[in-house]
């Protein structure tokens, strides 16, 4: 696939969801998803990650294509099963924290989140204005 938007739409139908059902997962308008599937516009920042994240691949298989995307397991399969080693690793880490432990790392999650967001948009900034 030459570009993210023909990458974006055969991940969508590969997982069988709508452009709505993207939408909503991502929290945009179909109508994003529709100009990101045409190549009109890309996904940016937050929304580039929250967009590998419904779609199960790296923000640069999106951009890029350069790392295989993950096939999720059935429906059938356990919540457990859908996540990664580290992830599942993670996730008893978490659950072994007091409550109050888990409210300041899920803080300190989301920041690193945004900063890596905001960052990710500057790199493409900076590449977008080379390639100008």
């Amino acid at each position: 696939m030459k570009n993210p938007g023909q990458r974006i739409k055969n991940r969508r139908l590969e997982l069988k969801i709508t452009q709505k059902e993207l939408a909503s997962r991502v929290g945009v308008a179909h109508v994003t998803i529709s100009q990101w599937e045409r190549n009109d516009t890309s996904p940016r920042g937050d929304r580039l990650l929250s967009l590998s994240e419904a779609l199960h691949c790296e923000a640069s298989w999106v951009l890029r294509g350069d790392v295989v995307p993950n096939t999720p397991l059935s429906a059938t399969s356990s919540a457990r099963d859908l996540l990664t080693p580290k992830e599942n690793v993670l996730l008893d880490l978490f659950s072994g924290l007091p409550a109050s432990e888990q409210e300041q790392l899920i803080a300190m999650l989301k920041e690193k989140k945004r900063h890596y967001a905001q960052l990710l948009t500057e790199l493409l900034h900076v590449r977008d204005k080379k390639k100008a």
